[in-house]
C-alpha cells in the first residue's frame, strides 16, 4: 500500500487489491470495524473502474456480506450476499461453485435468523451445485451437511438430523484427526440429537468421543472438559446407572473444585447432580449433606441465577423427614 500510493493516485485500479487483501487479513483477526472500512474502500475502487456485474464485485460483497453476518447484522449480510448472487447468477453457469458458496452463506444468514425454511431452502441449493462439482468426500460437503443437520435439529425433525451429521462426521473423520474442532463438535450434535430423542445411552458413546477428541487436546483436569463429564454423567442418570452417573459427578467436581476458587457458586451444580444420584438410591444422609453444600455454594447468589433453589430446599426437608423417620422405626 505504502509502494503504490507513492506511485499511483489514492483512487487507482491497483490499490482494490489491497485493500481487498487488507481487509480479509483484518477480518480474520477479527478486527472487523477496519476490515469493513478497507472493504468499502476496495469497493469504491471496483465500481468506478470495473463493470457493475464483474465477478471481482460479486467476491467483494460476498466478503462484506460475510462481516455483516459475523457481527450478527443480517439484513445487512443478505443485502450483500442477494447483491453478490445477482452478479453471479448473470456471470456464471448455474453449477458454478461461486454460486454455492453465495447460497451457503444466504443459508447460514437465515439459520441465524431462525427461519429454518428458507435456510433448508438455500442449503439445498448449495448441495445440488457442491455434489456436481465436488468429490465426494471433499469438506465443503461436509460443512453443508453439517448445515442441514443443525437446521433439522433445531426443528425438532432429529432423525433426520442425524442423517446430515453422520454424512458430514464420515467425511471431517476422512480429512481430519479425531480431535479437531469440527469433529468433535459434530460428535457432540449427533450426541445432542440422540438426547432428544430419548436415547440416552447412544447419547452418551458420543459424548464420550466428544471427550476423547478434548483430552487429546487438553490436560488432564482442564475446566472444558468437566461440562462434558457432567454430560455423560447425567446420560447415566437418566437411565438409572446411579453408579456410573455417579461416578462422572464426581469428575466433574475434582475438576471445578481445583479450577474454581473455593466456595464459588458454579460447583452448585456438581454437588446437586451428586446429592440427587444419592437420593434416588436412597442414601439420604449423604444427599442431604450435599444438598446442603449446594445451599451453602449459592446463599450469596440471586436466586434468579439458579431458579432450582427452592426445589433443593424442598428436597433439604425431605431428606431430613426421610432420616427422622429412619430414626423413629429404628428407635
Amino acid at each position: 500500500m505504502e509502494t503504490y500510493r507513492k506511485t499511483f493516485p489514492s483512487d487507482h485500479a491497483k490499490l482494490a487489491s489491497v485493500y481487498h487483501g487488507m481487509a480479509l487479513a483484518l477480518y480474520s483477526v477479527g478486527e472487523y470495524s477496519t476490515a469493513q472500512s478497507s472493504y468499502q474502500k476496495a469497493l469504491e475502487i471496483q465500481e468506478k473502474f470495473l463493470p457493475s456485474n464483474h465477478p471481482d464485485v460479486a467476491t467483494t460483497y460476498c466478503n462484506i456480506a460475510l462481516l455483516h453476518r459475523s457481527l450478527g447484522e443480517y439484513s445487512k449480510a443478505l443485502f450483500y450476499y442477494n447483491k453478490s448472487l445477482e452478479i453471479r447468477q448473470k456471470c456464471f453457469a448455474a453449477d458454478h461453485p461461486d454460486l454455492a458458496a453465495t447460497y451457503n452463506g444466504i443459508a447460514q444468514v437465515y439459520r441465524s435468523m431462525e427461519e429454518y425454511c428458507s435456510a433448508l431452502s438455500y442449503f439445498q441449493k448449495t448441495l445440488e451445485i457442491q455434489q456436481k462439482c465436488l468429490p465426494s468426500d471433499h469438506p465443503a460437503l461436509a460443512f453443508t451437511y453439517y448445515g442441514l443437520g443443525t437446521v433439522y435439529y433445531a426443528i425438532k425433525d432429529n432423525s433426520t438430523a442425524l442423517c446430515f451429521y453422520q454424512k458430514a462426521l464420515e467425511i471431517f473423520t476422512n480429512c481430519f484427526p479425531s480431535n479437531h474442532a469440527h469433529t468433535v463438535t459434530t460428535y457432540g450434535n449427533i450426541a445432542l440429537a440422540h438426547e432428544s430423542m430419548g436415547e440416552y445411552m447412544k447419547a452418551a458413546s458420543y459424548y464420550e468421543m466428544v471427550l476423547e477428541g478434548k483430552r487429546k487436546s487438553l490436560s488432564a483436569n482442564h475446566p472444558l472438559l468437566a461440562k462434558d463429564y457432567n454430560k455423560i454423567g447425567s446420560m447415566h442418570f437418566l437411565v438409572e446407572d446411579y453408579g456410573e452417573a455417579l461416578s462422572y459427578y464426581e469428575m466433574t467436581f475434582e475438576i471445578l473444585v481445583k479450577a474454581l476458587p473455593s466456595g464459588y457458586p458454579l460447583l452448585a451444580i456438581p454437588y446437586r447432580n451428586i446429592a440427587d444420584v444419592y437420593r434416588a438410591m436412597r442414601q439420604y444422609s449423604c444427599a442431604l449433606s450435599y444438598y446442603k453444600k449446594v445451599l451453602d455454594s449459592i446463599q450469596t447468589v440471586p436466586s434468579f441465577y439458579f431458579p432450582w433453589q427452592l426445589t433443593v430446599r424442598k428436597n433439604v426437608i425431605e431428606m431430613s423427614e426421610k432420616l427422622n423417620q429412619y430414626d423413629d422405626t429404628v428407635n
